[in-house]
């Protein structure tokens, strides 16, 4: 059984995604809400040390648990769009007990006072009778706010600037910052999700285990030459697997990399270089399994250097169509025409790579110059 992220582990996430660029003020909007209590505790306890740092926190809150609410500093209440009472968390109960509200015993003070703040609209009567009580309770703070000592103790508790006039700006993360915590994150995906990782390594390895099957050990005569072409065209193909693969998993990144630019969190060098530091060593990996497996077996040239050779054409026809498969994600949004885009691409490039025909018009030889399955080709039979 693999284990999953939980909601609240979801919500540390999301806070620690808006952390990332430090930013002044912090705001939330309900953090805690589909929270089980303990995870809604742990939550909010964050948020009262990221406010410790310095950092303004501000986030609305329905039914806080009594713990929770005695870990806020500063209390808004509103009751029909305004304010009932704003101040500091220990005044407020002195506060409605002024006004005749007093909390009863073993009852959560913050569910007492979101009641009593608010109109029950089932019964005329019932209505009539809160809408009274809330409208009494507004009158009454807006003339207690007349008093500058009482504004002095709601809008700036504990000696903070008013936030009236504080100035939000936000930056995004540093490059040096980002790219340990996103290639973190991705491989920490990777440990999470082993499917994920086996995909990403053993599409090479099965093709590496067909073409092991279809071409036996080759000799020197005829047969075995014309088999040998067929095996580099074959290795030349794994762009296209590359292509695919490329597509499904920068897709999902893209996805998450655009809504997180969206918050700031960071810029786009650091999430491609977040990203080829991740997957490069994974292509290294899986294009030495199927060099391992092919090249012996087969019966290509023996040496070193030849060796070495093979596994860097490789890994550059691995890697190439892995940006291909990237750029076409950068150029278009929808999976299924990118995936259009990335099929018609190929087909063009393999028709064009040299194994099927010598003879092209100029218009293609200028097109086939920037193919890498031309390139490829080339470099495979020399």
């Amino acid at each position: 059984v693999i284990k999953g992220a939980s909601d609240g582990e979801k919500r540390r996430v999301s806070i620690a995604v808006q952390m990332l660029s430090n930013p002044s003020v912090l705001y939330l909007d309900e953090p805690t809400t589909g929270l089980d209590s303990f995870s809604a505790l742990n939550i909010v306890e964050i948020l009262q040390r990221i406010a410790a740092r310095g950092v303004t926190v501000i986030c609305s809150i329905h039914q806080p648990r009594y713990a929770i609410f005695n870990l806020f500093d500063v209390v808004i209440l509103l009751s029909k769009g305004s304010v009932v009472y704003s101040g500091p968390t220990g005044a407020i109960s002195s506060h409605f007990q002024s006004l005749g509200h007093k909390c009863p015993m073993q009852m959560n003070p913050a569910d007492y006072y979101l009641d009593i703040t608010s109109v029950d609209t089932r019964d005329l009567i019932v209505e009539r009778e809160g809408t009274n009580r809330v409208s009494n309770m507004i009158e009454v703070w807006k003339s207690n706010a007349r008093d500058s000592s009482l504004m002095n103790s709601s809008s700036n508790p504990g000696g903070n600037a008013n936030l009236e006039h504080l100035r939000i700006s936000r930056t995004m993360c540093p490059f040096h910052v980002a790219v340990p915590i996103l290639v973190k994150r991705s491989y920490t995906h990777l440990w999470r999700n082993p499917l994920l990782f086996s995909f990403r390594t053993q599409v090479l390895f099965s093709y590496a285990i067909l073409l092991l099957l279809y071409f036996k050990p080759l000799t020197n005569d005829q047969y075995s030459i014309q088999n040998r072409i067929g095996f580099l065209y074959s290795c030349v193909t794994t762009v296209s697997t590359a292509i695919q693969a490329g597509l499904y998993i920068f897709m999902t990144e893209r996805n998450n990399f655009y809504r997180e630019r969206e918050d700031k969190a960071y810029d786009t060098i650091s999430f491609f270089t977040a990203f080829q530091i991740t997957e490069i060593p994974i292509q290294i990996f899986s294009v030495f399994l199927f060099t391992v497996i092919t090249y012996f077996i087969i019966g290509l040239h023996a040496g070193i250097m030849h060796i070495l050779s093979f596994l860097a054409i490789m890994l550059s026809l691995v890697l190439s169509g892995e940006s291909l498969a990237m750029l076409f994600c950068a150029i278009a949004f929808d999976g299924g025409l990118v995936l259009s885009i990335g099929v018609c691409c190929f087909c063009l490039f393999i028709v064009m790579s040299g194994f099927f025909s010598l003879s092209i018009s100029p218009i293609l030889k200028a097109i086939n110059f920037v193919s890498i399955c031309k390139s490829g080709a080339y470099l495979l039979t020399v």
